[in-house]
């Protein structure tokens, strides 16, 4: 009778790490291939790790083609993904694809391949063990467009000990002091007040979400601050959140019917065309009675739900991409981990529900700010 042979176990990055007790992104920078991230460790270090890779007879992951970090063409892309059942959902994935457009326009001019990566909010921590393990496996650096917490602290790690990240649209920025690139938020806010101010408008109301991001924090303050300036009051109307817009215009029309503003900004999309459902429902006339700004609304047409196409703040998500894998093409020839944040200015898509005039479309164009 044969004997069935036992299965031989995989060998990884991490048994190697395990075996020379160091972390995992320790061993992988040490065994990249680079002299200059050995540099960053001690000598003895450096050796163990060596003789761990040699005993267990270790071999670099294929994406590095036994070239090291610094020549590989492969990157990682991390991207939430597919899957969305909801019409904001659905908004946002249309976004993402301009967003990798944008990658892909500059990874194409330098012969650069990107493995794309879906990890979602609330991913399995043997999904996020699994994209980790690719990005420590030999790409020479990582794209993540608003990665989970759990990804999050992985990413921090790498970028501490030496390896290029950039990190888009993060939802909590105040953990990054470098390598992001994010729209100027409190920016955004203040074009949308100096719009409704050119309009004549002074009794302005803001519709955030109860359980505000700081992206949305950001643009209520930058609103805020164009009030004062222009002197303008300012009613904050927050609503549950849901990505129904039905039901958040239905939330908003008896305090729209008691304070009467003459100005609305929503701080998101499904806050936006809440508020354009409230507006029309009430009988008031979006551009006339009342000007109604949104954020990531651009897709509503004038044939869609509204019959009134809204005036949209945002960034331009394809440059987002461009100028985030320029930066990680920047890292990969400097041999530098970090950068200083950039910041998108915000854009406008003029729709009936608010007029923009032409100058204000002129001056802003869009462009990278300084953090």
């Amino acid at each position: 009778m044969k004997t069935q042979k036992k299965p031989r176990r995989q060998l990884t990055l991490q048994r190697v790490a395990d075996h020379a007790g160091v972390s995992k992104a320790t061993a992988s920078m040490i065994l990249s291939g680079r002299a200059g991230y050995r540099k960053l460790f001690n000598p003895e270090t450096v050796r163990k790790v060596c003789r761990s890779a040699a005993a267990l007879k270790y071999r670099t992951n294929v994406f590095a083609s036994s070239l090291g970090r610094h020549k590989t063409p492969f990157f990682a892309l991390v991207v939430p993904g597919s899957g969305y059942d909801t019409w904001q959902g659905w908004s946002y994935e249309a976004f993402e694809s301009l967003l990798v457009g944008g990658v892909l326009a500059v990874s194409a001019e330098t012969n650069t391949y990107p493995i794309v990566l879906t990890l979602a909010a609330d991913a399995t921590e043997a999904r996020i063990k699994a994209v980790d393990d690719i990005i420590s496996g030999g790409v020479f650096g990582t794209i993540a467009r608003t990665p989970p917490p759990a990804l999050v602290h992985r990413l921090h790690d790498h970028i501490q000990e030496g390896y290029p990240a950039v990190v888009v649209f993060p939802e909590c920025g105040f953990k990054w002091p470098s390598n992001v690139v994010d729209a100027d938020n409190v920016g955004m806010g203040r074009l949308a007040g100096e719009i409704l101010a050119r309009n004549g408008r002074k009794k302005w109301s803001i519709i955030c979400f109860k359980s505000d991001s700081l992206s949305q924090e950001a643009r209520r303050r930058g609103f805020q601050e164009a009030a004062r300036r222009h002197g303008a009051t300012v009613r904050v109307i927050r609503v549950e959140p849901t990505s129904n817009p039905s039901q958040i215009g239905e939330l908003l029309i008896p305090r729209l019917l008691r304070t009467r503003p003459d100005g609305l900004f929503g701080v998101n999309g499904a806050a936006s065309v809440g508020a354009m459902v409230a507006v029309t429902r009430m009988g008031r006339r979006p551009g006339e009675d009342v000007g109604v700004l949104g954020v990531d609304c651009s897709m509503w047409a004038e044939e869609a739900v509204l019959r009134c196409s809204i005036t949209s703040l945002g960034v331009s998500w394809k440059e987002a991409g461009k100028v985030a894998m320029t930066k990680l093409l920047e890292m990969r020839s400097t041999g530098e981990s970090t950068f200083p944040s950039l910041f998108l200015k915000p854009v406008i898509t003029p729709g009936r529900s608010c007029p923009v005039p032409s100058d204000v479309l002129e001056q802003t164009e869009a462009g990278i700010l300084s953090a």
